[in-house]
C-alpha cells in the first residue's frame, strides 16, 4: 500500500521497551513529545488517528483538571496540524462515557440539579465523559471550518492484548485471576450488563470508519454479546477450564432495583458496514489468554 505512519510517542526509550518488534519498521517514523506542543512533522499528512486518552487508573486527585487540559488543549494541537497539513480525514476515538456523564435529569416540574457537591462534578464519570462530548464539537466545528472529513468513534469495552490486567477493567481482572488459578471475586452482585469487542476487531473498525463512515456523524464501536458480569466470570472461569464455584459473588442481588447498562446500539455502524465483529467472545478471551503465555 505504500503507507508511511508517523506515530507520536510520550517516551519512545519506554515504547521501545514495550514493544521492541516495532523497532526498525520502515513505514513507521517517531515523533517525540507531549500531545499539546509536539513538532509537526516536515512531510505531508493525509490521514489523523487521534486516540490519546489517559483514565484515571492511580486514582490521583488532580486527574480531572490535568486530564481536562490535556483533552481540549492536545484536540486543539491535533486540529492545528489537521488544518495546516490540509489533511483529507480525522478520526477521533471518543467513548461512551459520553452517554454516561450528564446527571441532571428532567422532572415534571423542570430540569433537577442533580449535583450536590463537587466531588461528584469532578467525578471520573463527568470528566471523561464530558471532555471526549467537547473534543467531538471542537473536531466537528473545525471539520466545517477547513473541509476534512471527521470519523468520531464512540468506543465501548474491549478485550485483547495490552489491556492492563490490574486497573478497573473487570474483564482483564477476571483473565489475570483465572490464569492464576485462583477464584474470580465479583464486589457486586454480578448483575451489570456488558458487551465486548476483541481489540483487532476494534482496529478494523476504527480503519473502516477513517475511510468509510459519515463526516460529523458519531458511531457506537461496541461488541454485540450482551452478557451480566457474573456471566462474563463464568465465561472467562470455562474458558481456563475452571469450574463454576471458582466464581465467588459478594453482593447479594436486591429485588426491583435497576440494572447498569454499559451497553451501545451498534446498529448504525453495522448497517453502514462500519463494525468489525468476527471474533466472538469465547475466541477474544482465549487469544488474549494465550497471548499473555507467549510474553510471558
Amino acid at each position: 500500500m505504500n503507507l508511511t505512519v508517523t506515530v507520536l510517542l510520550r517516551d519512545t526509550a519506554k515504547f521501545f521497551a514495550r514493544y521492541p518488534h516495532l523497532r526498525g519498521n520502515d513505514a513507521l517514523r517517531w515523533v517525540e513529545g507531549d500531545l499539546d506542543d509536539f513538532k509537526f512533522p516536515d512531510q505531508p499528512v493525509s490521514h489523523i488517528i487521534h486516540a490519546a486518552s489517559v483514565p484515571n487508573l492511580g486514582g490521583y486527585d488532580d486527574w480531572a483538571s490535568e486530564h481536562i487540559c490535556a483533552g481540549v488543549i492536545g484536540m486543539g494541537r491535533v486540529l492545528k496540524l489537521a488544518a495546516e497539513k490540509q489533511v483529507r480525514a480525522l478520526l477521533v476515538t471518543s467513548s461512551g462515557g459520553v452517554y454516561t456523564s450528564v446527571l441532571e435529569y428532567q422532572s415534571e416540574s423542570g430540569f433537577v440539579e442533580e449535583v450536590d457537591s463537587m466531588a461528584a462534578l469532578t467525578s471520573e464519570k463527568v470528566v471523561y465523559g464530558q471532555t471526549k462530548r467537547m473534543m467531538e464539537i471542537m473536531s466537528a466545528a473545525e471539520a466545517r471550518k477547513h473541509g476534512f472529513k471527521l470519523a468520531i468513534a464512540r468506543c465501548f469495552a474491549f478485550v485483547g492484548p495490552y489491556l492492563p490486567m490490574n486497573a478497573n477493567y473487570a474483564i482483564g481482572n477476571f483473565i489475570r485471576d483465572a490464569r492464576a488459578g485462583k477464584d474470580i471475586v465479583i464486589m457486586g452482585d454480578g448483575t451489570p450488563l456488558r458487551s465486548y469487542l476483541y481489540a483487532a476487531d476494534l482496529a478494523a473498525s476504527l480503519i473502516r470508519m477513517l475511510v468509510k463512515s459519515r463526516s460529523g456523524v458519531p458511531y457506537n464501536i461496541a461488541g454485540k454479546e450482551v452478557l451480566s458480569i457474573k456471566e462474563l466470570a463464568l465465561l472467562v472461569a470455562q474458558c481456563h477450564d475452571m469450574p463454576t464455584e471458582s466464581v465467588k459473588v459478594m453482593t447479594q442481588v436486591i429485588s426491583g432495583a435497576p440494572v447498569n447498562k454499559y451497553l451501545a446500539d451498534i446498529d448504525k455502524a453495522s448497517k453502514e458496514g462500519l463494525l468489525c465483529d468476527s471474533t466472538s467472545l469465547v475466541d477474544a478471551i482465549t487469544r488474549t489468554s494465550k497471548w499473555l503465555d507467549q510474553k510471558a
